[in-house]
């Protein structure tokens, strides 16, 4: 959680809250919520860096509504994602469309109805559920 100043992250395993100054924060952690993982990168117990997910989904709150023809390459518009980051998208993205954002890039990746079929694809769990065996932090 956010109380203004700092960033507060607990870790997973000890439940230890660490709190970590927004300056240590990269660009990509404007696509970052509540409850994500996200790895904490010290060095003598000092944070240099907090790496989110590579990839994040995350509901559309504002765009010009789209059309279902609208599926011409390489043609974006603005939105605004419910964390408040704003990215291009393609024209049929509509607002509450799930998308998958690289975190890397901030360039969307795919809709949800595609995530559904990537997870089928690959038989990865861990994108629907938390795994217990994931080390990082949390986002509290």
């Amino acid at each position: 959680y956010n109380d203004g100043s700092l960033y507060y992250f607990m870790d997973s395993e000890t439940y230890e809250q660490l709190p970590i100054s927004p300056n240590v924060l990269g660009d990509n952690f404007r696509f970052v919520k509540e409850e994500m993982m996200c790895k904490v990168n010290s060095y003598k117990g000092k944070v240099f860096a907090v790496e989110p997910p590579t990839f994040v989904e995350l509901e559309v709150t504002e765009t010009d509504p789209g059309f279902k023809g609208d599926t011409a390459t390489n043609v974006t518009k603005p939105a605004t994602v419910e964390t408040g980051a704003e990215i291009k998208v393609p024209l049929f993205i509509n607002p509450g469309d799930k998308i998958k954002i690289d975190t890397r890039t901030g360039i969307w990746s795919a809709q949800r109805d595609n995530l559904q079929l990537e997870r089928a694809q690959s038989g990865c769990k861990a994108c629907r559920v938390r795994c217990p065996l994931k080390k990082g932090m949390i986002l509290s």
